[in-house]
């Protein structure tokens, strides 16, 4: 199951990176990346654990992801 998942998401990436199906490509890379990004709420907003700024870096990527999508 789970390589199967891994499979739909590398064909995605591919087909996000040669720039082809762009509705699709982009709206299914954005799912992916709001589903990791959203699965780590906890770590975001928990103020007294020590800071981890890759948890953080993925925001503006994720921002950048819903401005080319709205492109």
């Amino acid at each position: 199951m789970s390589v199967g998942i891994g499979i739909i998401q590398t064909l995605i990436t591919l087909i996000f990176l040669v720039g082809l199906f762009k509705t699709f490509s982009y709206r299914a890379l954005l799912g992916m990346h709001l589903v990791s990004v959203l699965s780590t709420y906890k770590q975001l907003f928990n103020p007294y654990a020590p800071g981890n700024h890759l948890f953080w870096a993925a925001v503006p990527v994720l921002a950048a992801m819903i401005a080319l999508f709205l492109y």
